[in-house]
């Protein structure tokens, strides 16, 4: 019953877990469909993944499932199989397109009822459009190259941004066209140069429009700031971060010359976590909260943000490290009131207390509190070692004494005999 247990969790774990989709599928090239249909998998994941264990099938019981011997798709790559490789043959009518996991069970798979001749599958129309994360309409000194729209993909598939145009409002610049695609979890910046939009500084809005010219996603703002960021926080988001699993474990507040400050988090969760929504912060008065979004973090990972990258600046007396939200929602708060030259302030998780130490960037921090047990051990050894040591002086002294009184006993008893 254990192992059966057992596997159950691995099949769908492998299946919820695996970063792999298949991006597009063409069945129905134009002519002669022999040998020019092709199928695209992509690695929606940050690290090479490996498709030994599986299989590229179309519907059962048509064409042989063909096994991904010796085949690998790089971090957010693609692999194009093409028919004459495989030898699958996808209908222009009524298939699907599936990849096998080493049991032949299916774990993804794409149905296509109708193919149309020249065209690729699957459809766009039910993709999760892009969101906006963070624009800067008011750069500090000259506007001109240094205004930018973030815009990122929170769902679990790629999207095509082909599909898609920003604008600022109805009244003002052309609607920028974007191109290529945006992996999940990742995040784009198109600055004013590249897509001709000019954010005004007094009011404005940003949109994001479909192909057809409909705005999709809106927000205005009002009377910005001098180099003010300006976040959007999207609500009700399915793949919400849970609240506990990211948190601070180290800060490097007072570097030596010649190195830079940076605060370290970790994902305490089983499960890989995007940091979209989220932000870096000192105290509430202090620096611009940095922006998180486009980073996913895997398993137990430590990830270390250095200064030249938040421009988040702590202070040396007292401050305070925070994980927040868009709308200042405080998920994780760590103060201090020092820092010693050179050490890092950091958690150890063993114990649940923070200490000055040496750094551990992007690992785990070491234990450096006392063993009180292993230092009575110690000491208990050395007592006795020492006794021992008086012992082995004092042996001969004894042996003697002890032949002495042997002796005695025995001309003693013999008088009185």
């Amino acid at each position: 019953m254990l192992e059966i247990l057992i596997l159950f969790f691995i099949k769908t774990a492998s299946a919820n877990s695996l970063p792999l989709e298949i991006a597009e599928v063409y069945p129905n090239p134009e002519g002669s469909d022999s040998n020019c249909e092709y199928v695209i998998l992509k690695n929606t994941g940050n690290e090479e993944l490996d498709l030994n264990e599986f299989y590229l099938d179309d519907r059962d019981g048509e064409s042989s499932p063909f096994k991904l011997t010796d085949y690998s798709i790089p971090a957010f790559g693609e692999l194009t199989l093409k028919s004459e490789e495989t030898g699958i043959s996808i209908n222009n009518t009524s298939d699907e397109v599936r990849i096998l996991d080493s049991s032949m069970q299916p774990l993804i798979s794409i149905d296509i009822q109708t193919s149309t001749e020249n065209s690729k599958y699957p459809s766009d129309q039910n993709e999760t459009p892009p969101t906006i994360s963070e624009f800067l309409p008011n750069p500090e000194g000259s506007d001109e190259g240094a205004e930018f729209i973030t815009i990122c993909n929170l769902g679990v598939v790629s999207i095509n941004l082909g599909n898609y145009s920003i604008d600022d409002s109805q009244e003002g610049s052309d609607p920028f066209q974007m191109e290529g695609s945006i992996y999940p979890t990742e995040c784009k910046t198109i600055t004013d140069s590249e897509s001709g939009i000019t954010l005004n500084n007094s009011e404005d809005s940003v949109r994001i429009l479909d192909k057809e010219g409909s705005v999709i996603f809106e927000t205005t703002y009002a009377n910005p700031e001098e180099d003010e960021i300006i976040y959007e926080l999207v609500k009700d988001n399915d793949n919400a971060i849970p609240p506990k699993s990211i948190i601070i474990t180290e800060i490097f507040a007072n570097p030596e010359t010649g190195e830079q400050e940076w605060i370290e988090i970790k994902n305490t969760s089983q499960s890989s976590i995007s940091l979209n929504g989220l932000f870096l912060d000192d105290s509430e008065e202090g620096s611009k909260p940095y922006n998180l979004s486009g980073i996913t973090l895997k398993p137990l990972e430590y990830r270390a943000v250095d200064k030249s990258e938040s421009r988040i600046n702590f202070n040396n007396d007292s401050d305070s490290a925070r994980i927040i939200t868009a709308d200042n929602e405080e998920i994780e708060t760590i103060e201090y009131d020092q820092t010693e030259k050179g050490l890092s302030y950091q958690l150890i998780e063993e114990y649940g207390t923070w200490e000055f130490a040496e750094p551990t960037k992007n690992g785990a921090n070491k234990i450096t509190q006392k063993n009180d047990s292993k230092d009575q051990e110690q000491t208990t050894i050395k007592i006795e070692s020492e006794e021992n040591s008086i012992y082995k002086k004092l042996l001969p002294y004894i042996a003697t004494a002890i032949i002495i009184a042997i002796l005695s006993i025995y001309e003693y008893k013999k008088r009185g005999a």
